[in-house]
Order: structure tokens, then C-alpha cells, then sequence
């Protein structure tokens, strides 16, 4: 497992398999509001470039780089606190709720499709090749 797919891939993902779904609001809410909960959790307890041993013989390595498009995409341990953008993000999505206010029904998948965006070009590792990130 890597950090920049974890914090870029996952919550594109996430918005993309919420689309469909758009127009229940407390399921797309509640699901954007729990992923990026979890999230921001392991942001705060789990340092990139750590193994993580599950019992005896299974074990995990959390590392800090991937490839994307011929190019790496890197979060560090400085870069790590800009994963708490997750953790706001979560607040967003508590108050969004149909309960608390009455967003567009797609608020909550393109949040999170915004945030993998945003992060994957923050963590391009040459930083100008970013945009070219974020218009693919």
C-alpha cells in the first residue's frame, strides 16, 4: 500500500462510485463523511514510510511513492499534515447532510473526487507536471 494512492486514488474513486447514487443525499453524505473520516484518522496515527505488522506473520509497508503517467507522485512525512484536509473535509460533508442544510445532490461526490485531484497534484514530484495532472 502506498500514501498517494491512499490520499489521491481512493477518494476519486469514492466520487466516482457515489455519482450514481447522487440523488440519495444522507447515503452519499454519510459514505463522504465516514471515508474521509477514516482517512484523516490514518493520517494521524500512521507515519508514511512505516511497516504495519498485523499478528505474527502478516505485515504491511506503508510507503511514500508511486508512478502515475511516467511520473512519481510522493507524500513525505512534511507533506502528511496537508492530509488533514480530509479531516475538514469530513465536517463539510457532517454539515451537509439534508438535516443540517440542503447542498446539491452531487456535492458530496465531487468533494471527494476534488480532494484526490488536489492531492495528486500536490504530491507530483516534479510540482509543474501538477496541472498536467489535474487536466488529465
Amino acid at each position: 500500500m502506498n500514501a498517494p494512492f491512499l490520499w489521491s486514488v481512493v477518494p476519486f474513486l469514492a466520487g466516482c462510485l457515489l455519482i450514481p447514487f447522487a440523488r440519495v443525499r444522507r447515503l452519499t453524505a454519510a459514505v463522504g463523511f465516514l471515508l474521509c473520516a477514516v482517512l484523516a484518522a490514518i493520517a494521524a496515527s500512521i507515519p508514511i514510510n512505516s511497516m504495519i505488522i498485523f499478528g505474527s506473520d502478516a505485515s504491511l509497508i506503508f510507503t511514500d511513492s508511486m508512478q502515475v503517467l511516467g511520473r512519481r507522485q510522493v507524500l513525505s512525512r512534511v507533506l502528511q499534515l496537508l492530509l488533514y484536509l480530509c479531516s475538514r473535509l469530513s465536517r463539510q460533508f457532517g454539515s451537509s447532510l439534508p438535516v443540517v442544510a440542503s447542498p446539491h445532490h452531487f456535492f458530496a461526490p465531487l468533494a471527494l473526487m476534488q480532494t484526490g485531484l488536489i492531492i495528486g497534484a500536490i504530491s507530483v514530484s516534479p510540482f509543474i507536471y501538477g496541472a498536467f495532472f489535474l487536466q488529465f
